[in-house]
């Protein structure tokens, strides 16, 4: 919106053409997309097909609105396809805060979150700054987490976190950090709050479905779910709402036109 307002502004005045200007346009990318700025690491592939699911993000938005220590789990009562990792994704893509890190970690097993810490300082600071290869690998990573410790303000992600177990001690304490984790079992993790990932709504998983088969640009889109608003209410119904299953459902619409 900024960058819009800006490039609005030197069209109005005829400056558009002047390259002493570019600067202009510059930081108001900055200061339009947070995302710009701050180190990351291991940054998640955006989602061309993302659809806004208002209410979720809000409690995610709400939960990370002060820049005090923060730990958030998106949960799913156990069932995978819910739309926890693109929810934690588009919140990494677009922070509410400037953070002087993002890191991304798949958090599969504790031996993944090992290896990822060590790259993550290496990638940040440098290989100078990497413990010693000759201690134990949880010694390391320990390291690692002191190191975070130290730093202030960054935003921690740990995706698909199997066993509250494969977090023990790795979290740092201090720093004023916001740490967003998802995992499948609700009742295994208790760290922080949660927010419980559910199915979509219908106007959601509509909306899902139209953004992947119904065309490229916002007309085509509009005609397609205009045309076809019954058949997709059947279609959202039938596949119980569940983000995974309407994505594949929409791939194959798309590829498969009738």
């Amino acid at each position: 919106e900024i960058t819009e307002i800006v490039e609005k502004r030197l069209e109005e005045r005829d400056l558009k053409k002047r390259p002493d200007l570019k600067h202009l346009r510059k930081i108001a990318e900055i200061i339009g997309n947070p995302a710009s700025y701050g180190k990351q690491y291991q940054p998640p592939a955006i989602n061309p097909n993302f659809v806004p699911r208002q209410e979720l993000q809000n409690k995610i938005k709400e939960h990370f609105k002060n820049k005090d220590q923060q730990i958030l789990t998106l949960t799913a009562h156990g069932m995978g396809g819910m739309g926890k990792t693109t929810l934690a994704s588009f919140f990494f893509q677009h922070p509410l805060h400037h953070y002087t890190i993002r890191a991304w970690f798949n958090a599969g097993s504790r031996e993944q979150i090992y290896q990822q810490y060590l790259d993550l300082i290496v990638e940040i600071e440098g290989q100078d700054k990497r413990p010693s290869k000759e201690l134990p690998i949880e010694k390391q990573a320990l390291m690692v987490k002191k190191w975070l410790e130290e730093k202030q303000d960054c935003l921690l992600v740990f995706d698909n976190v199997e066993k509250a177990e494969d977090l023990d001690g790795l979290l740092p304490e201090q720093g004023k950090h916001h740490i967003l984790i998802t995992s499948r079992n609700a009742a295994d993790l208790s760290l922080g709050s949660t927010v419980d990932v559910d199915v979509m709504t219908e106007n959601e998983a509509i909306d899902l479905v139209v953004e992947i088969a119904g065309g490229k640009d916002k007309d085509a889109k509009l005609g397609y779910k205009e045309k076809n608003l019954d058949g997709l209410k059947d279609l959202v119904k039938t596949l119980g709402y569940l983000p995974l299953a309407l994505a594949q459902a929409a791939s194959y619409i798309r590829e498969n036109p009738t």
